[in-house]
């Protein structure tokens, strides 16, 4: 029976979420005595980040293998990690989860997006976050900020007119989300650091009173 609480953090290639993660992982390993662990997918664990680097490899490969692989590292992931941590009233937080397959590999590579969908409902098995917190940004943003990276992948959406099109995406699948929470990303990074370490931890609290 989960106990924790599950956080996920989406958004668009260059939203400014894993340099969100990585400052938080730093400066906070607990919230209201809870326990946080961080991870990340694809990864997160020893055979999970080893699909992971199969994936980087394969840049030609087919979107549903692409996406059947990101399940295979998703399963090892929940099973090793994120579920045992929720077992022990931790506070799992995650770059990426489900959604991220849904619009990647389900309607950018043309996987198909209910063909995606189903092939995660037996991995995540009823499982879905507590909280999503959706990295909005403006795309013209995004663009210059991958574009300033020392190194990228296959997986990287480098164009505007293609971080365009997953913005609208992601903004379509959780707009009605009641357990999503979407923040204006393009905002200095102090100040989405700070509004978002609030409702995260307001979030928990509120979540522990439930």
């Amino acid at each position: 029976m989960k106990k924790g609480v599950f956080i996920v953090i989406e958004g668009v290639d260059g939203s400014g979420k894993s340099s969100f993660l990585k400052r938080m992982m730093n400066e906070h390993t607990m919230i209201n005595s809870q326990p946080i662990i961080y991870s990340r997918e694809p990864g997160g664990c020893d055979t999970s980040e080893a699909v992971r680097e199969l994936i980087m490899k394969l840049s030609n490969s087919d979107p549903l293998t692409e996406a059947l692989l990101f399940c295979a590292s998703r399963n090892e992931h929940l099973k090793k990690k994120i579920l045992p941590a929720l077992n022990e009233n931790k506070i799992a937080i995650c770059d990426r989860f489900v959604v991220s397959s849904w619009i990647y590999q389900g309607l950018i590579k043309n996987a198909g997006y209910e063909k995606v969908k189903k092939i995660n409902e037996y991995v995540t098995d009823g499982l879905e976050p507590d909280l999503t917190i959706l990295f909005d940004v403006d795309p013209e943003i995004a663009a210059k900020r991958i574009s300033e990276r020392s190194t990228m992948n296959h997986l990287d959406a480098y164009t505007k007119e293609r971080i365009n099109k997953i913005r609208n995406a992601y903004l379509e699948r959780l707009k009605d989300n009641k357990k999503a929470k979407i923040i204006n990303a393009s905002l200095d990074l102090d100040t989405v650091y700070d509004q978002v370490v609030n409702i995260i931890t307001l979030f928990v609290k509120n979540h522990e009173l439930n």
